[in-house]
């Protein structure tokens, strides 16, 4: 019986130390340039705090429409990135094909002013080699600037 009596007053006393401390305020006060909360006040300009956490209704229509307006927005969003990407790649794909031709380009002008520069050496005529080599140096040429890019 008297383990019952204890655990009672055991309870009463827990409830008052519950209800004490649900009644505490809380003070806001600024310290050292920094916001500091305290159960004193720090200082003549702390301000109360209400600590209990807000109350207020749960407007679960409001929440649906502010989640489908989410998902609406990240539905555009992924459009619009899937459609950068695809404009990147069709990009690139062309780069690529650009590159193709200018390497096709590249190996028809060297392959001219091997030929150029092979012919001119076999000229035996002073003027007609003179020529050839001048169309070889300008294939040469027509090669460098064509493909100096490539590398």
């Amino acid at each position: 019986m008297r383990t019952t009596t204890k655990a009672i007053a055991m309870a009463i006393l827990g409830l008052l130390v519950v209800a004490a401390s649900a009644n505490a305020q809380v003070f806001r006060c600024e310290a050292g340039g920094r916001t500091v909360f305290s159960d004193r006040r720090c200082d003549a300009d702390a301000v109360a705090v209400d600590p209990r956490p807000a109350a207020g209704d749960f407007d679960r229509a409001a929440a649906a429409a502010r989640d489908a307006q989410t998902s609406r927005i990240r539905a555009g969003l992924e459009a619009d990135e899937a459609e950068r990407r695809a404009a990147r790649e069709a990009a690139e794909a062309s780069r690529e094909a650009e590159r193709g031709a200018q390497a096709r380009r590249c190996s028809e002008l060297r392959l001219r002013a091997q030929e150029l520069a092979s012919r001119a050496a076999r000229i035996d005529d002073p003027k007609r080699a003179r020529r050839e080599r001048a169309k070889a140096t300008q294939a040469a040429d027509d090669l460098w600037w064509a493909c100096r890019t490539l590398g």
